[in-house]
C-alpha cells in the first residue's frame, strides 16, 4: 500500500492530474519491485488512463505523464493503465479517504537545533517522502525514495536515528 497527502499545490490542480501523480508515486515507491515487470494500473479516473497512453495537450499532466513513461522505459517496465467505474473500485476509493492523524513531522528549524546538538542523524525512522527531516528515512508504508517500511521491524544499530514517533 502507498499513501500520501495532496500539497497545498495539488489540492488546486484537477483530480487527473492528481491521479497521474498517484500513479507517478506508486512507481517510484515500488520501483525496485517493478524493475522489467509489466505492470498494469487500475484507477477510476478515465481520463488518466487514457492520457498513460497516448498524452495530453496541457503542459502540468503532460509532465506528469512524461515522468511515468520515462520511469517505465528507465526501468524496462511495460505499463498498462486501465480505468475500472467508481463503482466498482469502493474498496481502493475508501482507503483514499484515510486520514492517518500520526503523520506529522516537528518544525525543520527546531530539528536542525537538535541535530545540531545531538547530530549529525543519519536517518529519520518515522517519515514520509513529504515530511522527512533527511535523505534516508523510513515510512509507515510504501513511499517515494524511502529506506525501508515498518521502521521497528528494521536494524538501527549503525545509524544515529532521529525519532519522531506516532502520537500515542
Amino acid at each position: 500500500m502507498v499513501r500520501g497527502i495532496r500539497t497545498s499545490d495539488d489540492v488546486v490542480q484537477s483530480s487527473t492530474y492528481r491521479e497521474l501523480k498517484a500513479i507517478y508515486y506508486v512507481f517510484l515507491s515500488y520501483l525496485n519491485q517493478l524493475q522489467g515487470k509489466k505492470v498494469r494500473f487500475f484507477t477510476d479516473n478515465q481520463a488518466a488512463a487514457r492520457i498513460v497512453s497516448i498524452g495530453n495537450a496541457r503542459l502540468d499532466i503532460k509532465q506528469i505523464a512524461l515522468q511515468i513513461f520515462q520511469t517505465c522505459i528507465r526501468n524496462n517496465i511495460e505499463f498498462d493503465a486501465q480505468w475500472v467505474p467508481r463503482d466498482l473500485n469502493e474498496q481502493a476509493d475508501l482507503l483514499s479517504c484515510f486520514v492517518d492523524k500520526d503523520d506529522w513531522a516537528i518544525n525543520a528549524k527546531i530539528f536542525r537545533i537538535i541535530d545540531a546538538k545531538w547530530g549529525p542523524h543519519t536517518i529519520d525512522r518515522f517519515a514520509s517522502y513529504y515530511n522527512t527531516q533527511l535523505p534516508r528515512f523510513n515510512a509507515k508504508y510504501a513511499s517515494p525514495g524511502s529506506s525501508g517500511v515498518n521502521s521497528l521491524a528494521l536494524d538501527w544499530s549503525n545509524d544515529n536515528n532521529w525519532l519522531c514517533p506516532p502520537s500515542v
